[in-house]
Formats: structure tokens, sequence, C-alpha cells
């Protein structure tokens, strides 16, 4: 059962943590601290909404770490993962996959029934990207983005508020970026001796560093773009346009992402440079307790 965890990509499960952003952003306008029981119950409804994408989401690594099973025993890091070392059965796997995303659809029809159509979206998208859309470079990446949207979209269903357009569109953009910095860590650990002789996926080598640097260029000047004006024309954010005070550190955020992107590997893993870098995790943490500050002084 131990493998059977660990191909379930436990570090990765913080990309669900966005399906709380609606959650946030609705703060002091549909719900309240004051009003204790009602915040309680929109917080355990959007956490039930999170472990139910974790089940999705594991599934869908499940049934990728299935489909790439022989590519990646070609690969220096990827060889170890449960199904690519044996470790655990491919059978076992594909059933596991299966019966962990029946669960997802099961615990969202009874308890969250709004979330299953946007869950049956994601699924059948990832399990498209998995199948054949990852082959088609850039298409690749969109899905990659469009989960994340719709991650976004389930936050803002279970708790019936309204998802600003700026917000999807930052969320759009930031994935995009995040997507296509993991397509050059991946290319630049491609040109390092210890991949010599792995496996290179058919989308993979339509990339070359100079087009994604100028794609990078392009998204992170728009997800900036986007994240400055919502801070100024979204009509559910304070009036006095406080949440300016926060672009500073979207700002040094991307920056820094960006300027790791240049080091080769690291953004191939994005959910462990999160984890890792202190300077991401602080201006994450300071971006979020400015939000709340915000949000609860002004609206």
């Amino acid at each position: 059962m131990s493998q059977l965890f660990l191909a379930t990509r436990p570090r990765q499960w913080i990309k669900n943590f966005v399906v709380f952003l609606p959650l946030l952003f609705s703060f002091n306008e549909y719900w309240f601290f004051e009003n204790e029981n009602e915040a309680l119950t929109l917080l355990l409804t959007v956490l039930l909404a999170f472990v139910i994408f974790i089940l999705a989401s594991s599934s869908v690594y499940l049934l990728n770490d299935v489909v790439d099973a022989k590519e990646d025993k070609s690969h220096p890091i990827k060889k170890y993962r449960p199904v690519a070392s044996g470790a655990l059965n491919v059978r076992f796997a594909l059933f596991s996959s299966l019966f962990i995303a029946a669960i997802g659809l099961i615990l969202s029809w009874i308890f969250v029934r709004e979330l299953t159509i946007t869950l049956v979206i994601y699924l059948a998208l990832m399990l498209s990207y998995t199948l054949f859309l990852r082959q088609y470079a850039i298409l690749d990446v969109f899905c990659i983005a469009s989960g994340f949207m719709l991650r976004v979209i389930a936050g803002g269903v279970v708790i019936g508020v309204p998802i600003s357009p700026w917000l999807l569109v930052c969320m759009g953009f930031g994935a995009l970026f995040i997507g296509f910095a993991k397509r050059k860590g991946e290319l630049l650990n491609v040109s390092d001796d210890s991949y010599q002789g792995s496996q290179i996926r058919s989308a993979l080598e339509k990339y070359d560093i100079r087009f994604i640097d100028n794609l990078l260029l392009i998204v992170v000047t728009s997800t900036l773009i986007s994240y400055c004006l919502y801070t100024f024309w979204a009509e559910n954010l304070p009036n006095n346009n406080s949440m300016m005070l926060t672009i500073p550190f979207v700002v040094y955020g991307l920056f820094r992402y960006l300027y790791l992107s240049r080091t080769a590997g690291l953004t191939e893993r994005p959910e462990e440079i999160i984890l890792r870098d202190p300077h991401l995790m602080v201006s994450i943490v300071i971006w979020l307790l400015m939000v709340v500050g915000i949000l609860y002084l002004y609206r």
C-alpha cells in the first residue's frame, strides 16, 4: 500500500489548494468571521472538494504512470516511480486508478453534487491529455492550465459564489507560466549527461529553449498585467484599490520562479520548488496574509 500511496504523488496534491481561492476572495462579501457556523460549513465544503480533487488527480497520476511505464524505465529519476520500477503491479495500478476516480465521483455525487459536472470534465480532460493531447506542443500546456482553471471553478461552484473572470484569467496565465517553465526544465534536463539514453516525449522534441523562453516572457507579462488589472478593476474587491499592495509580492514570486527556471531541472517539478524555496514560500505566505487583511479591513 505504501507503493500505491507514493504512486499517487502526494507532493503534487498542493496543486489542489487553488480550489480555496474563491473562498478566499469571497471573504467579507459572501461569508464573515462573525458568522462562525456559516464560515465553518463553507470551509468544510471546500475542504471536501479539495479531498475529491486529490482523489481525481491521484487517479490521473496512476494512469499516467501506467501509460508511461516503458519510457519512465529509461529516465534517471522517473525510473524509481513504483510502476516503472516494478514495485507496483501495472494491472493493480490501473485498477486503483479507476477505483480512486470512482470514489471521487461517488463522494461528489453524494455530498457536493454541484461539483460532479466539473469533476467529470476535469477527469475527461486529463484522460485525453494522458492518452494523446500531451503529444501536441503548446496544447499540452493548455491542458494543464485548464486543469487549474477547473479547480478554481469547482471551488466557486461548491460554495455557490460567482467567480471573477479576472481571477480565472490570472489563474490561466499563471498556470501557463508554470507549465511552460516545466517544459523548459525538462528540456534542460534532457541535455544533462545523466539523461542520455532516456526516451523523450514527442511533444518535448517540438520545443526548444529559445521558443520556450519567448513563451515564458509572454505569459509572465500577461500574468502580471492580468493580476494588476484584477486588483484595480474587479468589482468584488475593495473600492480603495488597496489590493494593489499585494502586487509587489506577486511580481517577486513570478520573477523568482523565472530566475529558478534558468537552472537545469528545477522547474520540471514545480511542487518541489514551492515547497523548498524559502523566497517563494515567504512571498506566498505574505500575499495570503495581506489579501485576508485587506478584505477584512476594507471590504
